[in-house]
């Protein structure tokens, strides 16, 4: 079909404008579906990506207070865990103060000193514990020579 038409008496030939129309009504058509068709899909496209959107959106949100949870899980445990060290240390301070004495060097020069004098005293009771032995020891010795002299005579 041509879009020209073949001049009669009265105008264009009737069933030739008539074909015409009708190719142009089904091309019209034609268009329309398609228009349709793409208005559908972007409109669906556009639903799906919106769902995507709102479902991610509400993901992301469940996400976060789970992440905001956890971080004040860990901070009240870093609380607690601060809260122990605190009461730790109060303790050992407490601790030290009452059992631990500081030793300066004079204090530790006067203990040195009294093992000294320790050490001298149990040497001079060994000393004199050996001196007394000697002395038995040659008492002895001189009452059993005495006591063979006797038995030999």
């Amino acid at each position: 079909m041509s879009d020209r038409f073949n001049i009669t008496k009265r105008g264009y030939e009737i069933e030739e404008v008539d074909a015409y129309i009708s190719k142009l009504e089904r091309t019209i058509t034609e268009y329309k579906d398609k228009d349709a068709a793409i208005k559908n899909a972007i409109i669906n496209s556009q639903i799906a990506a919106d769902n995507i959107i709102d479902r991610a959106t509400i993901e992301a949100e469940k996400i976060k207070l789970d992440a905001l949870r956890q971080v004040s899980d860990i901070q009240n445990s870093i609380n607690s865990q601060r809260r122990l060290v605190d009461e730790f240390v109060e303790d050992y301070m407490a601790f030290v103060k009452r059992y631990i004495v500081e030793f300066s060097e004079v204090n530790t020069k006067n203990i040195y000193s009294k093992i000294q004098s320790l050490e001298d005293y149990f040497s001079s009771i060994k000393n004199e514990n050996i001196k007394k032995d000697d002395e038995k020891f040659a008492n002895s010795q001189g009452f059993i020579d005495g006591t063979h002299q006797d038995i030999d005579q």
